[in-house]
């Protein structure tokens, strides 16, 4: 019977103790989880208000399509938090609606079918001219490029330069002519790999089509398919979710949460266990789960494990400052939408804002019951320093005066707001620049190899939503349930 070290306490970390306690009992008999902050939950930060309102300064939204979804919605349900979730559907203006800030106004990105066969700007043709180029154009030879190369030798240059650049921005906070299009978009990448067209694989038939993984399958995951959920949050916000994890951990001697206690050193014995040397002293375990940020885990390496402590050391990742902005008055009522994104082409700090009076008006609230209007702007990510110069040496005064010029530039808002919150967030999102998936591939044949018992999970490796860092947490637990240690390979 092993005991599992969990080096992290951000959801990913929180997800494998919890996937082991359900899943890996029979060959685990203790999970010890280290935290070197005094909280759990990562970058998932919520502020409550008295008056009710909410200020998420990390993600604020969780989307319930796809497998690692259906993980993340069995989370929710399994600590108890399936009566807290608030969705929308489908067809709500928030989900139906997006929008990019392009050539010095606001514009609607297309949304339904008939949109295809208009000229829409910023765009010089109707979509369906792009779509048609792709399906012509040939498969590409490389091994990986970036998704601005990638988007526009299929679709164009305007789709690259507005859209996909966009979209970079929204997800990663990056630069898209650096983002790797194989691992920041692996399944655009495999559609033209594997049909040579992105939109003729969309397109193909997929009956008797099998999953790859298994799902975990749960009554809110059926619910959310049946309802054609768009997108879930909480009642009390989303860092209800790691606390609700937490409380639930505690109640079980199976798991130990050390907060507080942050991981300096990792050794690894020739008997094959792992010495893990922390602020609390030294512990031995049989396996450790890394699901901290690639860079802060080459630090605990020791000098003999050179090579892989400099691929992970390569990993990057950007500096978002997230500003929460409450207005008085109900001044977005003529924009019904999720928010928009601001293409780098704009040379604006501003990446995007969010419309969270739209999304969930539960979150946005005032003592006196008068309408409001609540913001969230993102700033810097790839270009932070470009704008702000290094962290160290910027303030949060010049952040401030630049979010009130581009929403006084983009959305005419000139008021004082009633409330604000500023969190800068360092290295928050990790960067697969282009290369990444063969960094990857050394870093898991490093580990092979040399019979370490180590997994590395989380969003410095294969995906940086919540859903992809709670379903990492998942597939871990289970191939140590179903494998246990000393089965170096199964783990890659």
């Amino acid at each position: 019977m092993a005991v599992v070290g969990v080096i992290g306490a951000g959801i990913s970390g929180l997800s494998a103790a919890h996937f082991l306690s359900k899943l890996a009992r029979s060959n685990v008999k203790k999970v010890i989880v280290y935290e070197a902050s005094d909280r759990v939950g990562g970058w998932i930060q919520t502020t409550r208000f008295p008056d009710g309102t909410l200020f998420e300064h990390g993600p604020r939204t969780v989307r319930p399509i796809g497998i690692a979804a259906q993980t993340a919605l069995r989370l929710v349900e399994d600590v108890g938090l399936s009566m807290q979730v608030l969705f929308l559907t489908g067809s709500h203006p928030a989900a139906a609606r997006r929008m990019i800030y392009a050539k010095g106004q606001l514009h609607y990105l297309p949304s339904q079918i008939s949109d295809l066969l208009k000229v829409r700007p910023p765009f010089s043709k109707a979509m369906i001219k792009y779509l048609t180029k792709e399906m012509v154009t040939k498969r590409g030879r490389l091994e990986d490029e970036s998704v601005y190369d990638f988007v526009s030798r299929r679709f164009g240059d305007e789709l690259a330069r507005y859209a996909a650049d966009a979209m970079c921005l929204g997800i990663f906070a990056g630069d898209s002519r650096k983002l790797s299009a194989k691992s920041c978009f692996p399944l655009l990448w495999d559609k033209e790999k594997d049909r040579g067209s992105v939109v003729r694989g969309f397109l193909a038939p997929t009956f008797g089509a099998k999953e790859s993984e298994s799902a975990m399958h749960s009554k809110l995951s059926t619910v959310a398919r049946s309802g054609r959920w768009f997108a879930w949050s909480l009642q009390e916000g989303l860092e209800t979710l790691p606390r609700a994890v937490e409380t639930e951990l505690l109640s079980d001697n199976f798991v130990e949460i050390r907060r507080n206690d942050p991981v300096t050193k990792l050794g690894f014995l020739q008997s094959g266990k792992v010495e893990i040397d922390s602020a609390s002293g030294r512990s031995t375990v049989d396996h450790v789960v890394s699901s901290v940020f690639a860079p802060q885990l080459s630090q605990m390496l020791p000098p003999d494990m050179a090579p892989l402590a400099a691929d992970l050391r390569s990993i990057s990742a950007v500096t978002v400052a997230v500003l929460n902005l409450q207005f008085p008055g109900d001044i977005l009522q003529h924009l019904p939408a999720f928010g928009y994104l601001v293409p780098s082409v704009e040379q604006s700090p501003l990446l995007g804002v969010i419309f969270d009076s739209w999304i969930f008006p539960q979150h946005a609230k005032s003592s006196d019951e008068q309408p409001i209007t609540q913001l969230t702007c993102m700033l810097g990510g790839a270009y932070f320093d470009h704008y702000f110069g290094p962290l160290n040496a910027t303030t949060e005064q010049r952040i401030l005066e630049a979010a009130r010029m581009c929403l006084e530039q983009q959305l005419n808002i000139t008021g004082t707001p009633l409330r604000y919150s500023l969190r800068v967030h360092q290295n928050c999102i990790p960067q697969y620049h282009v290369g990444h998936a063969e960094k990857l591939a050394r870093i898991k044949g490093f580990i092979a190899h040399n019979k370490l018992e180590m997994s590395l999970i989380g969003s410095s490796y294969g995906g940086v939503s919540v859903n992809d860092c709670i379903h990492g947490g998942k597939k871990v637990a289970e191939k140590l349930a179903q494998f246990g240690t000393a089965s170096y390979a199964s783990y890659q």
